[in-house]
């Protein structure tokens, strides 16, 4: 349950950083469509960053640490399957 519990403050902390116009309201298909194209890349650089951090954690032999950035990349990787097609 704290794997979850993390992953949802993750992607909220990921939400709130990728909106860059905090007060500007999404208006037109267009604008729905750029705010999730940017959310979407915000998503897979998460990705990214969370599996290089797994590749120092195997060097280091911390399986543990390793396994819940897995668990990290398996409920961002369901929200991107989700929101961006």
């Amino acid at each position: 349950m704290l794997i979850k519990k993390k992953i949802i403050v993750l992607v909220f902390i990921i939400f709130v950083m990728s909106i860059s116009h905090a007060h500007a309201k999404i208006e037109t298909k267009r604008d729905a469509r750029v705010f999730l194209n940017t959310y979407c890349i915000e998503l897979v650089q998460t990705i990214e960053e969370i599996n290089e951090e797994q590749k120092e954690l195997i060097r280091q032999s911390r399986w543990k640490d390793f396994f819940e950035r897995g668990e990290w990349i398996l409920g961002i990787s369901d929200i991107y399957s989700n929101l961006c097609k």
